[in-house]
């Protein structure tokens, strides 16, 4: 049986052959995973929390600056009088949220009515129509609306 003496058998790769399949997924795989890990950003806050054991007076500071700038943004034309007053009572209703025990963010005018500080429910009356309704106020209306906020926060003990 001569063919039999001429057969060979299957030959094994050698050296770096047989590890250069698995290298090449593992490059693979780590390029995705540094792809989707290194990729994202951290999340930015969207606002400092603020303790109780900060004074008051950082917590004032900051939402009167940005009273401020929403001031500065409507009567620029750079933002419409709706979104400033919606801001505005947002900035509001974050002061007392960081102030006081009453969590405003979340509270309709209604439970602002009931609860013990009458001072926030009249500067947040104040908004409400512009907010949800708009066109129907002026800047006279958020002048008015704007230094009830600022007298708010600055007052506020």
């Amino acid at each position: 049986m001569r063919a039999a003496d001429d057969f060979v058998g299957p030959v094994a790769y050698g050296g770096p052959w047989t590890w250069l399949p698995y290298l090449l997924v593992l490059a693979v795989v780590g390029y995705y995973a540094w792809v989707l890990l290194a990729g994202r950003a951290a999340p930015e806050p969207d606002e400092e929390f603020v303790s109780r054991r900060n004074p008051a007076d950082a917590v004032r500071g900051r939402r009167l600056q940005e009273l401020d700038r929403i001031d500065q943004a409507v009567r620029a034309g750079r933002m419409p009088l709706r979104t400033g007053f919606q801001q505005m009572s947002a900035q509001v209703r974050t002061f007392v949220g960081e102030v006081s025990d009453v969590p405003a963010r979340s509270m309709t005018l209604e439970e602002l009515r009931s609860s013990p500080h009458p001072r926030v429910a009249e500067a947040i009356a104040l908004m409400y129509p512009p907010e949800f309704a708009p066109g129907e106020a002026s800047l006279d209306d958020f002048a008015r609306s704007l230094q009830q906020a600022r007298e708010l926060v600055r007052t506020w003990t």
